[in-house]
């Protein structure tokens, strides 16, 4: 593996900055402000309690929303305890998610989250241990309790604060589950309530925070039918920001890999065989090449599901010659988006088949995208299925290497997913959003040094006070493929001064 320079690093972050428009705080501390952020956030969970508990599964709920807003995660089983001893030092913000009356490890967490409070942020999403600790801990976060659940009977209506924005279905009260009686303490003085549900004699928080911490009963925060329909009522990047503190920070966004490579384009091979309502019947797949990669001719790194081009599976001949066709294009570099798609990738094993249902299919697709190809289910397989017969299969199909592997659904490779990619010399993909910071303005100036040379200046400037973050320039140069230089196209160059 190449060896990368510390120049070439920060020239990695200075041109996310310019280009994407955001920034990295490097040593994880503000350079506007000298201040240390809290983005390491540690997630107590239950494996026992399954993902079907959705207020279990933070990955899922919450994923986006931490990759959004530029957050650290790590993940504990309290099952096994509290976890080593550094990854509990390291974390700014604990949160707990695990749902069980008393967990057998309940009370410890609670003793060890008490310790660490107002020093780290506790954010609990479900009761974590026995009344006596779990109402202290409460209380030490800001809010008051009596341990009482309410009927759903004696719920009149909800209440949203403006900061938590709308949801995708509105606020209305679910079939299963009491309401836990929890109010914001007047005695601290320091609270905010985002969400709560009234009744006639009382108001319960349904999501609330302090300086402190922060409580979110997420089942009741979110609109299920029972089967695969789950929606928010409220907005989840709001919703997250403000239990984990609503502190602002720059983050970086992923988008380049080198000084050399101002973006990076990657499809992901979902749908390629849908038929589209568009363009006379064609494929999705087609009118993405015809429309886009054939139109804009920009390096592009395009992925297929095997299953769904496969003959032999969901696909059919025609599939395999249009796929064999339009991977032709020297624009497109090819890559597996798998066999199955699987969306669990921990619950896959390593070489050996097995059968998996529920357990790794995409369940959740709504009915009215359904409409040009049905959800199907993962058959039969294993890591070597899902990713090196995929690339193989999709490097014999096309004539064309396969280059990149992109991960499916929660995009959770195993250490042994990631080791065969390795061993199989191929890159690997997905997992991060990339973002805009709105809360940054930047600003650029540019000058051309020489025919492939460009200087670019900029100003970071935080737009809530006017503060500028950071100013400095980078040198780009252009060069082709063995680093020899280019000069920049005539129309490109005319636009510097």
């Amino acid at each position: 593996m190449k060896k990368i320079s510390f120049r070439n690093i920060i020239a990695v972050i200075l041109s996310c900055l310019i280009l994407a428009g955001v920034l990295i705080c490097p040593g994880e501390i503000c350079f506007a402000t000298g201040k240390k952020i809290a983005r390491s956030i540690l997630v107590f969970y239950s494996g026992k309690n399954g993902e079907k508990d959705i207020s279990n599964n933070v990955s899922e709920l919450f994923g986006i929303s931490f990759g959004y807003l530029g957050y650290d995660v790590r993940y504990q089983d309290l099952d096994k305890g509290l976890g080593d001893i550094d990854d509990l030092d390291r974390a700014d913000i604990y949160m707990v998610c695990q749902f069980e009356a008393v967990h057998p490890n309940g009370d410890e967490l609670c003793r060890f989250l008490l310790s660490k409070i107002p020093e780290k942020r506790v954010v609990l999403l479900e009761l974590p241990g026995s009344e006596a600790y779990q109402n202290e801990l409460f209380a030490k976060i800001g809010f008051q309790t009596e341990g009482l659940f309410i009927k759903n009977d004696d719920v009149s209506d909800f209440w949203c604060d403006e900061s938590v924005g709308k949801g995708e279905a509105e606020f209305r009260k679910p079939d299963t589950f009491p309401y836990f009686d929890i109010q914001a303490n007047p005695a601290s003085g320091d609270f905010k309530v985002l969400v709560k549900a009234r009744r006639d004699t009382s108001e319960i928080v349904l999501a609330g925070t302090t300086p402190r911490g922060a409580v979110a009963f997420i089942n009741k925060l979110i609109f299920t039918d029972g089967a695969s329909t789950r929606k928010w009522m409220v907005d989840p990047v709001k919703l997250t920001q403000s239990l984990l503190g609503g502190e602002k920070f720059i983050v970086p966004d992923p988008c380049v890999k080198s000084g050399n490579r101002v973006a990076f384009i990657h499809i992901d091979g979902d749908g390629f065989n849908y038929r589209s309502s568009v363009g006379a019947n064609k494929y999705c797949g087609e009118i993405i090449f015809d429309e886009v990669i054939d139109r804009y001719k920009l390096p592009t790194a395009a992925s297929l599901i095997v299953a769904e081009i496969n003959a032999r599976n969901f696909g059919n001949a025609e599939l395999e010659k249009i796929c064999r066709s339009l991977f032709k294009s020297p624009y497109v570099s090819l890559g597996s988006h798998s066999w199955y798609h699987p969306f669990n990738w921990e619950k896959i094993k390593a070489d050996v088949p097995e059968k998996y249902s529920d357990d790794t299919h995409e369940d959740l697709l709504q009915d009215d995208l359904k409409a040009f190809n049905p959800a199907w289910v993962v058959y039969e397989t294993c890591l070597q299925k899902e990713i090196p017969a995929s690339v193989e299969f999709l490097s014999r199909l096309t004539g064309k290497t396969c280059e990149t592997f992109f991960w499916t659904g929660k995009c959770n490779p195993t250490t042994a997913a990631i080791e065969m990619c390795e061993k199989l010399n191929i890159l690997n993909v997905n997992g991060g959003d990339t973002r805009y910071d709105d809360e940054v303005g930047i600003s650029t100036r540019a000058a051309l040094v020489t025919p492939v040379r460009v200087e670019f200046h900029y100003t970071i400037v935080r737009r809530p006070d006017g503060a500028v973050a950071a100013d400095g320039l980078t040198v780009h140069a252009v060069t082709d493929k063995t680093g020899r230089p280019r000069r920049l196209p005539a129309a490109i160059r005319s636009l510097f001064p």
